[in-house]
């Protein structure tokens, strides 16, 4: 072969390849690419929260209520005043009450005196039936006289013993009605601040019944120690437990938040709200960790609770997270729209996400751009805070750029198909 026909053949095989090199690149170039918005992924430290809303009470209070009836006759605190234990703070009328007192006492006395005549006529009774025991064994006394000294002992014994059980019963009627004396008086239980007085002097008190509660007459708070009653949603609850630290922010004081610490988790939820509204919550306790002077009973606050955290771990945005089904998995074929066909999209649309996440055969991973094409990852997911999620289990390195958005060209979106970034606004503006 000469060198002439060398040349030309090489010119020849050239020619072709950059022929066929340009021809793919305008092929390439005529898909239509996807605009996506990219981050990279980062080492970032996490803090995952539970928020809920609650009320402020104190941990220790307490609800005074009669156990009888009777009208205020003496009210001597005020509501907002501090106490101490053992306080007096009012009396209901206790007339009624005195008289029962006097009463059983003096149906004590009188049954104390029979009872001590009783005693007197049963000695009297035991010397005569021993003396009559006596001359009977001598032969001096008389079967019958016998018979007639032994049953008037018996008898002047039993009424010695129902005499002593009256004494008895009595004594307990006198302290019944003490009792109940005593219980027109009340006194602090504990040492705190009166937080709800639901009564004035002259008012009266009901007692309560199997179905009506009876007059809480007032409330006594130990304001040094408060706590927060927040309802926790079920999907949260799971992650609480007793210990950990929560920030607590009141409403009535804006811009400030307070320490606390998960005390008491709820074992048992109560239903709120009816038909698609229905939900479960369970009430967890946060107790403040310092005092709060500034903070009041029935005080709206909103909870933080610090359930997990991790330091320096590889994270990428929530919404670049996502589920796909093994189908859907396969390589998009280059030249098809979009990667997924018309019907496949409305098919698509018309299925729920929960639907597609009870399926057995999803699987969790993020998108990466690779050479202007969506490349699929699967990964394992970890905690995450309001921003972040935590990638347990994945061949990504930091750096990388994940496809974050936008939403509908994420949820459609297959590997292989042709991606590009999409232009910020301000670019968009001077094009």
């Amino acid at each position: 072969m000469t060198r002439r026909r060398r040349n030309i053949l090489l010119g020849s095989v050239a020619v072709l390849v950059v022929g066929a090199f340009v021809v793919a690149n305008l092929r390439r170039s005529g898909e239509k690419r996807t605009d996506v918005r990219v981050e990279e992924a980062k080492r970032r430290s996490l803090t995952q929260v539970v928020r809920a809303t609650g009320k402020v009470k104190s941990a220790t209070e307490v609800n005074l209520s009669g156990t009888l009836m009777g009208q205020v006759a003496e009210l001597a605190v005020r509501e907002g005043e501090s106490v101490e234990k053992g306080q007096f703070l009012l009396r209901l009328d206790d007339t009624q009450f005195v008289e029962n007192v006097k009463q059983a006492e003096a149906a004590l006395h009188a049954a104390q005196a029979s009872a001590r005549l009783a005693d007197a006529e049963c000695d009297r009774a035991t010397q005569l039936v021993e003396r009559k025991r006596a001359l009977h064994s001598k032969g001096l006394a008389s079967e019958e006289d016998l018979e007639v000294a032994e049953t008037t002992f018996l008898t002047a014994k039993a009424t010695c013993d129902a005499r002593d059980r009256d004494v008895t019963r009595l004594e307990a009627e006198v302290r019944a009605a003490r009792d109940n004396l005593g219980k027109t008086s009340f006194h602090a239980p504990i040492g705190g601040v009166i937080a709800r007085l639901n009564i004035e002097q002259g008012e009266n008190v009901i007692t309560g019944t199997m179905n009506n509660p009876g007059t809480v007459i007032l409330t006594i708070a130990d304001l040094t120690a408060m706590e927060v009653v927040a309802d926790v949603d079920e999907t949260d609850v799971v992650r609480v437990t007793v210990g950990q630290p929560a920030k607590i922010r009141v409403d009535a004081l804006p811009d400030t938040s307070f320490p606390g610490t998960v005390t008491e988790v709820a074992s048992a939820g109560r239903r709120t709200g009816a038909g698609v509204d229905e939900a479960t919550d369970f009430e967890v306790t946060i107790r403040f960790d310092q005092d709060v002077s500034q903070v009041r009973t029935e005080m709206t606050a909103d909870v933080e609770i610090t359930t997990a955290t991790r330091d320096s771990v590889l994270t990428v945005p929530i919404p670049a997270v996502v589920a796909r089904e093994k189908k859907d998995l396969e390589p998009a074929v280059k030249g098809k729209r979009g990667g997924a066909s018309a019907e496949e999209d409305g098919a698509s649309s018309e299925e729920s996400d929960r639907a597609r996440r009870a399926r057995e055969d999803l699987v969790i991973g993020v998108f990466t751009m690779k050479d202007g094409e969506a490349s699929f990852v699967p990964v394992r997911t970890g905690i995450s805070d309001d921003r972040y999620m935590e990638l347990v289990a994945a061949e990504l390195a930091p750096g990388e750029k994940v496809i974050v958005g936008p939403y509908q060209s994420l949820r459609n979106l297959k590997p292989g198909k042709p991606v590009k970034i999409a232009k910020k606004s301000s670019e968009k503006k001077r094009d």
